[in-house]
């Protein structure tokens, strides 16, 4: 998992907040418009809010099932290893 984020997390949240919309200075060291800055916070809180949400939501679908089925199936292995 952190090797993973530590690879993937920063390059992904990159190329999110350019297609949200981040445009880079046009020349250095000019000062940037407020409204740029204004689309390039807005767009780099979209990036990181969509690498943050749509994992977590991923892991809940995918866990969510265990909290019904893990009682059933510990009722099942007590009630196997009683017989045994």
């Amino acid at each position: 998992d952190g090797v993973v984020s530590s690879f993937l997390g920063a390059p992904l949240v990159g190329a999110l907040s350019e297609i949200f919309g981040y445009r880079l200075q046009r020349q250095l060291g000019a000062a940037p418009i407020a409204a740029e800055q204004e689309q390039n916070r807005r767009a780099l809180q979209r990036a990181l809010l969509a690498v943050s949400i749509i994992p977590w939501a991923i892991c809940a679908c995918a866990w969510l099932p265990m909290y019904w089925a893990y009682p059933r199936d510990a009722e099942k292995a007590e009630r196997e290893e009683g017989d045994a």
